[in-house]
């Protein structure tokens, strides 16, 4: 059996090792950190330099990255997505970030819930992000603005916000965010990308999407999970990181689908293209897909059909009224839904 042990040796850290001769790893993960290791052999010794690796792509003004060539037939599939999600609503068209069932905001107050649910978006589906939301405005007597999120005890905070991923970080998060907007920018968010990112718990996605959510500026794409897992199978990008991603969508996708591309393929990643058994055959861009699974079929008849998930906020009828169930409706494949309107913004050129 080999044993090892470490010892801190001023600032290096020293792997003791009987039995070894050689190592060639290349990477480590620790803490969900990527550290690249050196290995070096001196006798009986492995002395292990531990240097932390930024991840390629971190510069969120992408001038570092080189151009590509747009893909063949991305704009094909992307009339095509976009036509079947004016059909077929995702979660994310009734429960995303800018969507609220309070009607008279003001824009500085529109803003704020926009910040504060892209913060609890994160490792978060769109259902339990808009049930905190709706908790957080209840335990705040209807609002839900800087100067309330400040003034609000820390476990009720929480208590509000314990269903999504993270929460103990994000209670700390959003507590000091609340308080930075208000000394910083008297209760509203900041309007640059840059203050955005300075925030606690607010990374470069959150920030272009709360620019053009909140401010309506156009500066960057927002890629999250769904847009990243999507345009690589596409074969739109070959990037394994999502600012790698964004990068390289923004040096050919035309500015005017900067901010549709996000709402568009999040709700293709609710509705069919999920990242475990993605439902090919339902996918309306299956023909134009390298990725596109051949063994995924339709189900038989009278087998019951692959679970889908509902566009309908039914978590807040949870909250109003606890003893009444949203009520879906199946067609063969997918929920029927009132379809978007032919003018939404999310749709318009």
């Amino acid at each position: 059996m080999l044993r090892c042990s470490f010892i801190f040796s001023g600032q290096k850290l020293i792997l003791k090792c009987r039995y070894l001769s050689f190592f060639d790893f290349k990477y480590f993960r620790c803490s969900k950190i990527l550290s690249r290791l050196s290995f070096l052999e001196e006798r009986d010794e492995v002395i292990i330099k531990v240097k932390a690796q930024k991840k390629s792509g971190r510069d969120v003004s992408g001038k570092d990255f080189v151009p590509i060539t747009p893909p063949p037939s991305w704009e094909e599939a992307f009339m095509k997505i976009q036509e079947y999600r004016k059909t077929h609503p995702a979660p994310v068209d009734s429960m995303g970030c800018e969507r609220t069932d309070v009607q008279d905001l003001t824009p500085k107050e529109f803003r704020f819930h926009v910040l504060i649910a892209l913060m609890l978006s994160s490792q978060t589906r769109d259902e339990e992000t808009y049930a905190a939301m709706a908790k957080l405005r209840k335990a705040g007597g209807g609002k839900l603005t800087a100067e309330v999120l400040d003034v609000m005890n820390e476990n009720t905070l929480h208590d509000c916000i314990k269903q999504v991923g993270f929460h103990n970080m994000k209670t700390k998060y959003v507590k000091n965010a609340a308080r930075i907007c208000i000394e910083k920018h008297e209760g509203d968010i900041p309007s640059t990308l840059k203050d955005l990112m300075a925030l606690p718990g607010v990374g470069p996605k959150m920030a272009f999407l709360a620019m053009q959510c909140g401010w309506d500026v156009n500066i960057g794409i927002g890629v999250d999970v769904h847009v990243h897992r999507i345009t690589n199978r596409l074969g739109w990008v070959q990037t394994k990181h999502p600012e790698e991603t964004r990068a390289s969508l923004e040096s050919w996708l035309p500015e005017k689908w900067w901010k549709a591309i996000n709402f568009l393929l999040v709700g293709l990643g609710q509705t069919v293209c999920y990242g475990n058994r993605p439902r090919c055959y339902a996918c309306p861009v299956s023909d134009l897909c390298p990725s596109r699974d051949p063994s995924s079929v339709a189900p038989a008849k009278g087998k019951p059909l692959p679970r889908i998930r509902s566009a309908e906020p039914k978590i807040l009828l949870e909250i109003e009224k606890p003893q009444v169930a949203a009520k879906v409706v199946r067609s063969r494949h997918f929920i029927k839904e009132e379809a978007p309107s032919e003018t939404d913004p999310l749709f318009e050129e």
